[in-house]
């Protein structure tokens, strides 16, 4: 089996990462959260085919990448969910997805053509 690491962020005393594990099965992605202190991480989201880089707030873990759901299309998106597990809830979809930051009111990635496009609020 084989592990691909997507992105890490830490906010409000935890750490959030994607991991991406591959076996004979095919690989699925999953968002995960551990205290910043050590421990042993939890999932928060899982069956994204692929997470490019995360970004995280002291509510919400943010992450680029794409999530099929009930066999429809797999559209590469802003995602966010709760550090509670709420969600994943797509913030906009059809985007190439790369690297992130947060602030206080706004989440923004790069769209790969040299572009940094802004979410507010977020």
């Amino acid at each position: 089996m084989l592990d691909y690491f997507g992105g890490i962020a830490a906010a409000g005393g935890d750490v959030f990462f994607s991991l991406l594990p591959c076996d004979g099965g095919g690989c699925s992605a999953n968002l995960l959260r551990s205290p910043s202190s050590g421990g042993a991480a939890a999932a928060l989201a899982s069956g994204f085919s692929f997470v490019s880089s995360v970004a995280a707030d002291s509510t919400h873990a943010y992450l680029g990448g794409s999530r099929c759901s009930d066999g429809g299309p797999c559209p590469n998106a802003v995602w966010r969910v709760g550090v509670d597990g709420e969600g994943p809830e797509a913030l906009a979809t059809g985007l190439p997805s790369g690297a992130f930051a947060v602030d206080d009111s706004s989440v923004y990635w790069s769209e790969g053509n040299g572009k940094v496009a802004r979410l507010t609020p977020k």
